[in-house]
């Protein structure tokens, strides 16, 4: 391009004659491509510059100054010498909208005007380029820059990244070190797992603090810390599973508590366990109350049974003595009252040994140990009616593309067999209807020698029949499996 003439070679840039001043363009739609921005006039010089670099950036030509003091987006901008001398005393304001990005500026000077426009530009500007220019030289100067901001832009979000990463950090520490509950951190190894890392809630608990960094936790435990506790906890440890576990500790002036421990690993991106993380609470007094419930409910229970034993003496001393029907009655009552609230403690005391006892490790089949039960159940009541509702078995196909037959969907509803209605029960791993009257074929035997307690026992039959196979369905189910199911039992 011929310097001032508008025409050429197309080599090189040059300025041109200027035209009439437009107002300021609509950004075009952005894309990937970066944004150069042309303060300056319309004309000749504006023109071939957006010619020479619109196939690499998005173009905006504007001479309106609000553009740059504002937030305005753009990765470069590019003056001419009266644009320069229009916004000189802006180009710093706006550096610092975009720091701590890199912002470059570009002034275009020609002969005549270098010797006014660059006497102070580099204290505004990052390139000063004379015109006339060559195109590829002018098009590979503005790339060096729009590069520079990339670069910093990635830059500026790594270390935003790094910020958040860092704070982040910062809050997970503060959250630890002043968590109401011990936490400790230790390396993995085979039979040692030194400690790296002990927080204030650990110290306060156990008295031990930094000190300790590099020792195993084992020091906590002592003469009296119980020795299946101790190797549960390292088997744990060795097969890389977490543990939660009540333990006797020891703190650093050798006084007991009890530790509520939980221990469980931290895997890194290939799901190698690398540390372990540990988490105690003094449950020193919850220990004390449940020792005093206990032996609270074991001299209750003791107590009640010798008062009832008691009363239940008195009363069949006072049968015998009787003989009207109607003095006999409130005898009746006492006494089924008495069983009744035997009957209850024993609840009681079979409900207190499930919750108290350890859950089941191995699995369990579910619904075929229901099945069995039933029968069983049934076999006892001849008389009752079973109607056993179970989640639906996922049938293998045939090799002709059919379903194995489904043994549970048969059973008729008739008295004395168990009717299978395989249906989701959400909640309710399973659960049994029991519908009609059954009675324990081992009811009928005569317990009493006296008419009397024959009477009583037809009396406690007949209120016993609508719930003895339920209570006994129950009680086995609640016994097999403890807390790990649950079984709802309906009595229609």
């Amino acid at each position: 391009m011929g310097s001032g003439s508008g025409s050429g070679s197309g080599s090189e840039f040059g300025s041109g004659v200027a035209t009439e001043e437009v107002e300021a363009s609509a950004p075009p739609e952005l894309g990937d491509k970066p944004r150069i921005l042309l303060f300056m006039r319309s004309g000749r010089d504006r023109e071939l510059l957006t010619e020479a670099l619109s196939d690499r950036y998005q173009i905006e030509a504007t001479t309106d100054v609000e553009t740059l003091e504002s937030a305005h987006p753009f990765d470069c901008c590019v003056f001419d010498a009266r644009g320069f001398n229009r916004v000189a005393g802006t180009i710093q304001s706006r550096r610092a909208l975009s720091a701590p990005v890199f912002l470059p500026f570009v002034l275009l000077v020609t002969d005549e005007s270098a010797s006014t426009a660059t006497g102070n530009a580099w204290d505004y500007v990052d390139d000063v380029i004379e015109l006339p220019v060559p195109k590829t030289a002018l098009r590979s100067r503005i790339a060096n820059l729009v590069e520079r901001r990339k670069t910093s832009l990635r830059l500026a979000e790594r270390e935003r990244k790094l910020a958040e990463t860092v704070a982040d950090l910062q809050l997970k520490e503060r959250a630890m070190d002043e968590a109401p509950v011990g936490i400790t951190l230790a390396e993995s190894g085979d039979g040692e797992n030194p400690l790296i890392y002990v927080n204030d809630g650990f110290e306060n608990l156990t008295g031990y603090g930094s000190a300790m960094l590099g020792v195993d936790c084992r020091f906590l435990q002592g003469d009296e810390t119980d020795p299946e506790t101790r190797s549960a906890i390292r088997e744990a440890i060795d097969a890389e599973e977490p543990i939660s576990v009540d333990i006797l500790n020891y703190r650093a002036n050798d006084q007991k508590f009890w530790n509520q421990l939980t221990i469980a690993p931290i895997r890194d991106e290939h799901g190698a366990v690398t540390h372990y993380v540990g988490f105690q609470t003094d449950i020193s007094e919850r220990k004390i109350r449940e020792r005093r419930l206990e032996v609270m409910g074991r001299v209750l229970n003791h107590n009640l049974r010798n008062k009832m034993n008691l009363i239940e003496g008195y009363t069949e001393l006072l049968r015998r003595e009787l003989d009207d029907d109607a003095s006999r009655k409130p005898l009746e009552v006492i006494a089924e009252t008495t069983d009744d609230l035997m009957g209850i403690a024993e609840a009681v005391r079979k409900i207190d040994h499930t919750l108290a006892g350890s859950p089941t490790e191995s699995a369990v089949d579910l619904r075929d140990r229901v099945s069995e039960l039933v029968s069983q159940t049934r076999d006892r009541y001849p008389g009752a009616t079973f109607e056993l509702s179970l989640p639906p078995r996922r049938h293998p196909r045939r090799r002709d593309g059919g379903r194995t037959d489904d043994r549970d969907r048969r059973g008729g509803r008739e008295r004395g067999q168990t009717q299978y209605r395989p249906e989701p029960h959400g909640d309710d791993p399973c659960r049994a209807t029991l519908t009609g009257l059954g009675r324990d074929r081992n009811s009928g035997q005569r317990t009493r020698n006296s008419g009397a307690r024959d009477a009583r026992a037809r009396t406690r039959r007949d209120h016993a029949d609508s719930r003895g196979p339920a209570r006994h369905l129950a009680n086995v189910l609640g016994r097999q499996q403890g807390r790990r199911r649950v079984l709802r039992v309906d009595v229609g």
